[in-house]
């Protein structure tokens, strides 16, 4: 099991949530049902066509109203943090973008999909508590981030490694 993140960066978790492996299965199944009826409701071709921030805020709405639906069981703190983290799988890096709003973390490396390490600062690799679904959710995002990124090194198939600076 991964501690819980905070609602927003920066921000420690709550004392009174509760933290136990039911709790993340529930969260995590809630999640993912929240996901998925935003995958549904996305209209690619419209989206396109669509300006950046209505799109941005009519996706928020719909994951707000559906995490309303879908998880009365959770604390609103849960479900806001909820919120946020199925708006970066849509529009971000998905689980990376808590480490890529750090202002501390200097690389990222994802070893697999419950191994993500950080350097901060000129510090020690060190574990993390981000993890992805599966192997098809760290390849997804990662072709997200590569997208987005400039290369620094070869990028080696063979052993499934790259390296690549993120725009500030």
């Amino acid at each position: 099991m991964h501690p819980p993140r905070p609602t927003t960066p920066g921000t420690p978790p709550t004392a009174a949530r509760p933290v136990g492996p039911a709790h993340q299965q529930s969260y995590d199944s809630v999640k993912k049902r929240v996901l998925a009826k935003i995958e549904d409701r996305i209209d690619l071709s419209a989206s396109k066509r669509m300006p950046q921030s209505l799109l941005r805020q009519t996706i928020r709405q719909q994951a707000e109203q559906f995490a309303e639906l879908e998880a009365r069981g959770l604390a609103k703190a849960d479900r806001e943090r909820l919120v946020e983290e199925v708006m970066a799988e849509v529009f971000g890096c998905g689980p990376l973008e808590e480490l890529f709003a750090d202002a501390a973390v200097r690389e990222v490396m994802v070893v697999g999909p419950a191994a993500v390490i950080a350097r901060r600062g000129q510090g020690h690799w060190l574990p993390t508590s981000v993890a992805f679904r599966d192997e098809a959710h760290v390849r997804a995002i990662l072709d997200r981030v590569a997208a987005r990124a400039e290369p620094v090194g070869p990028v080696m198939a063979s052993v499934g490694t790259f390296d690549m600076r993120l725009p500030n």
